[in-house]
């Protein structure tokens, strides 16, 4: 157990906090992100971001000290939780740019939300095919740090001008690595 989290999960059981509603918390702690997006405060939004990080990680580690067993709704929660994150992350996005009028950056921003959804989508569909799915540069992990270390630093728009190409690209590496799985299968359509 991490020496850091191990008081905060220990008050966490205490207060009767299960691992989904640490879930649901780190989710809708994305609207903070937003709000001080909207008033321009980019840096804020970063740093924001930055605080609730360590609620991904938290509710699995909470998990296993409350010794819950492996919960496939937990799971699901988690990994649908994490895509409306950044759909409220990216709309934040979005948001700052209408009201800054940058058309250019609104269309980036708009290829970087699609680019992350479809990145995640291909993995899920490909994890449903029994295949490999998470394979590329440029995964939700990645993609958080480079956001929250720019928009800390006040560079959102550095941020969308590397997330929008590296996600697409990562979307046809998994895509093709997808295709190299399925090429010698019967069932593949040409």
């Amino acid at each position: 157990m991490d020496p850091v989290f191990d008081p905060i999960l220990t008050v966490f059981m205490w207060a009767g906090i299960t691992p989904n509603m640490v879930t649901v918390a780190g989710t809708l702690g994305h609207f903070v992100a937003v709000w001080f997006l909207v008033q321009g405060r980019v840096t804020a939004a970063g740093l924001s971001l930055l605080i609730l990080a360590p609620l991904d990680a938290m509710d699995g580690a909470l998990a296993r000290k409350m010794n819950q067993p492996h919960s496939e709704f937990g799971a699901f929660l988690d990994s649908t939780l994490d895509r409306v994150s950044e759909i409220i992350l990216f709309g934040g996005i979005i948001a700052y740019y209408y009201l800054e009028q940058n058309q250019t950056m609104l269309l980036v921003s708009f290829a970087g939300i699609t680019g992350s959804l479809m990145v995640s989508y291909i993995r899920a569909r490909a994890e449903a095919l029994k295949l490999e799915g998470k394979v590329g540069i440029f995964g939700r992990l990645e993609r958080y740090l480079v956001i929250v270390n720019l928009m800390i630093l006040g560079q959102l728009t550095l941020a969308m001008i590397i997330v929008a190409p590296l996600a697409w690209f990562t979307v046809g590496q998994r895509f093709y690595s997808v295709y190299l799985q399925l090429k010698d299968s019967p069932n593949l359509e040409n």
